[in-house]
């Protein structure tokens, strides 16, 4: 069984096959094949990401998946979500506001902000040396446990009640503001 010249240049495309081991009418199918290759690949290189996203950002793997973003607009859309701020591209405005949604349906957790962790980790040093401390002494001194508790009291109260409800109250502001009409995401 003979092959056609185009099935015979798709072969030699699919298996690796040198163009100039080719008759030349099939060279022309092969030239054709390749361009329309290209052009394909180029067209799905604009829509997925350019790198996969940590393994540990959930909400920048949703995003990948949902909205084939690259790693900037990814990182600009989930600034905008956590931060409550509003985005100018109608793609990324879409991308905010199912962020948001997801969010606040508690199906994804907040992005993380640097920030946050700067605090989190500042506010643990005195923790942690108190705690070392009254480890250390083998509770000879009453006075170290109770700086331990007035050093994580703040701490917990700022990471346990006071800054998940703020973020929210942002994630919402950023799917208000984000939303074409303005009026439709939660209060």
């Amino acid at each position: 069984m003979r092959l056609t010249p185009e099935r015979e240049a798709a072969y030699a495309l699919g298996y690796g096959v040198s163009r100039t081991d080719l008759k030349p009418e099939v060279q022309a199918h092969y030239d054709r094949l390749l361009a329309e290759r290209a052009a394909h690949r180029s067209r799905r290189a604009d829509l997925t990401p350019d790198t996969p996203p940590h393994p540990f950002d959930v909400a920048g793997k949703w995003l990948a998946i949902r909205y084939r973003l690259t790693n900037r607009d990814r990182d600009l859309v989930k600034t905008a979500t956590a931060s409550g701020t509003a985005v100018s591209d109608p793609h990324l405005k879409e991308a905010v506001c199912g962020l948001a949604s997801e969010i606040l349906d508690k199906r994804l957790r907040v992005p993380a902000i640097m920030f946050d962790y700067v605090i989190g980790s500042l506010g643990s040093i005195p923790l942690l040396t108190f705690a070392l401390i009254s480890a250390q002494s083998g509770g000879h001194h009453l006075i170290l446990p109770i700086l331990s508790a007035v050093a994580v009291a703040p701490h917990l109260i700022t990471f346990l009640v006071a800054r998940p409800r703020r973020r929210l109250k942002l994630v919402a502001k950023a799917m208000r503001v984000n939303s074409s009409t303005g009026l439709n995401g939660p209060p």
